[in-house]
């Protein structure tokens, strides 16, 4: 990853691309908590470089989305259902 534009060095998409989530996901596989509380750091860091690469606005919904909300609970291979407290269908 390249910090100052935080693009992935190996196919210059925004960081962290596909293949560094996946990565990401497999080194992290019984710590998401981890995973999401390191990423949040970076997000942080990202936003306070952006001033740095120019003008223009930092939109933190997109820094979350780019950053740390792709991390939220993924279904177990071979499983369709999701966690039971994350069920839209339930009732607050």
């Amino acid at each position: 990853m390249s910090v100052a534009a935080w693009r992935c060095r190996e196919c210059a998409a925004p960081w962290p691309c596909q293949p560094a989530r996946l990565r990401l996901r497999r080194e992290y596989a019984h710590d998401r908590p981890g995973l999401a509380v390191y990423l949040c750091m970076l997000m942080h860091d990202a936003i306070a470089d952006a001033p740095r690469r120019g003008p223009g606005e930092v939109d933190p919904a997109e820094h979350f989305a780019r950053f740390v909300g792709w991390t939220r609970p993924w279904p177990v291979q071979g499983t369709t259902a999701s966690c039971p407290d994350c069920r839209s269908d339930r009732a607050p």
